[in-house]
C-alpha cells in the first residue's frame, strides 16, 4: 500500500497501539502474519530476552563486538543514538522506544500511537470536506524493476532511474555496513562515513524518490506515477578484505555517477546532473576515507 489513506494510518495505529487499547481483529488492518499483536509487546519479548540471557549466561558472553561501538551516535537533527554498554542499558533504550511508540499510557501525547490518531483525525476532517482531496503522490502499488507477484512492473525510463535508486540503496546500505563492522578506521574516518551516509539520505537517495513520483506509468494506469521500489539485487555482505570493500564501493559509485550523467542527458531528467555531482562528492569522501587521507591518520587494516 503506498498512498496516504484512513485505511494506511488505521495500520500504523493498530501496531503503536498500547496492549489494553486493542479491540480490533488483526485480520481486519494488519493482514500479514506476524508474531505479536503489537510492537510493544514486541520489544517486552525482546527484554525478557535480555535480561535471561543476561542472569543465565552472563553480560561479557551477551555482549560482544568493539567497545568503541557502544558509545553514543549524534546523527544529527537530535536523532542520537543511545550507547549500550550492558542488559541496563539496553532495556532502559527499549523502554523508551516503547514509551515513544505506543506511549506506555494512554495520554502521552507525544507518542507514534497518539500522533497516527491526530494525523487520522486530519485526514478524515479533509476528506469529509473535499472527498476528492489527494494528501500525497498517487504512487503505483509495489513498484518493481524485476517481475514478481502483487508488483507492478515499472519500464521506460521510471525503470532505469528505479534501477539507479536501487543501487545507491544497496551502495548506502553497504556503506552502514563498513560504519558498524570497522576494519581499522580511526575515529575521525569513522565520522566521516556516518556524515556521508546522513547526506546521502538527503541529497541523494530523497531527490531520486521525488524524480521517481513525477514520472507516470503506463497507459492503462492514469494518474500513477512510479516510486522507489527499495529492491537489492544481490545480498548485502561486506567483502572480507578490507581493501576489496573499498574497491566495491568506490565502483558502485563510480557506476552511479555515470548513470545519473547519461540518464540527465537522454531523459531530460535534469535534476539527475545535480544528483550526480553528489555522488561524486559521496565517492570522494569514501575514497579519502578509504585511502586514510584528509580525515585520519591511520589507512584501514587489511
Amino acid at each position: 500500500m503506498n498512498h496516504l489513506s484512513l485505511e494506511t494510518i488505521d495500520r500504523f495505529i493498530r501496531f503503536e497501539a498500547p496492549g489494553d487499547a486493542v479491540l480490533a481483529e488483526t485480520f481486519a488492518i494488519a493482514p500479514d502474519p506476524v508474531e505479536f499483536e503489537f510492537l510493544g509487546e514486541l520489544y517486552r519479548q525482546i527484554i525478557t530476552a535480555i535480561r535471561l540471557l543476561a542472569d543465565t549466561r552472563g553480560e561479557a558472553w551477551l555482549f560482544v563486538g568493539p567497545r568503541e561501538l557502544r558509545a553514543a551516535e549524534n546523527w544529527g537533527l537530535h536523532h542520537i543514538v543511545r550507547g549500550i554498554d550492558g542488559a541496563a542499558s539496553v532495556i532502559k533504550a527499549l523502554d523508551e522506544i516503547i514509551t515513544e511508540g505506543e506511549g506506555g499510557q494512554r495520554d502521552i501525547p507525544t507518542s507514534h500511537w497518539q500522533r497516527f490518531k491526530r494525523i487520522r483525525g486530519a485526514l478524515a476532517n479533509e476528506l469529509g470536506a473535499d472527498p476528492t482531496f489527494t494528501p500525497a503522490h498517487p504512487v503505483v502499488d509495489n513498484p518493481s524493476t524485476r517481475p514478481r507477484p502483487g508488483a507492478t512492473l515499472l519500464d521506460g525510463i521510471a525503470r532505469e532511474v528505479a534501477e539507479l535508486f536501487n543501487h545507491l540503496y544497496t551502495t548506502v546500505l553497504l556503506l552502514l555496513g563498513q560504519y558498524y563492522a570497522p576494519a581499522g578506521e580511526t575515529s575521525p574516518q569513522r565520522a566521516e562515513i556516518q556524515a556521508t551516509v546522513r547526506r546521502s539520505m538527503s541529497a541523494i537517495l530523497r531527490p531520486i524518490m521525488e524524480i521517481l513520483t513525477g514520472i507516470p506509468v503506463g497507459e492503462g494506469i492514469p494518474r500513477r506515477c512510479a516510486g522507489a521500489p527499495f529492491e537489492v539485487y544481490a545480498p548485502v555482505q561486506l567483502a572480507t578484505n578490507a581493501v576489496a570493500r573499498w574497491a566495491v564501493l568506490d565502483e558502485r559509485l563510480e557506476r552511479a555517477a555515470d548513470e545519473a550523467e547519461q540518464l540527465a542527458g537522454g531523459s531530460g531528467l535534469e535534476r539527475l546532473r545535480f544528483i550526480a555531482e553528489n555522488i561524486a562528492l559521496m565517492r570522494d569522501a569514501v575514497r579519502r576515507v578509504g585511502a586514510g587521507e584528509g580525515v585520519g591518520v591511520a589507512g584501514p587494516r587489511i
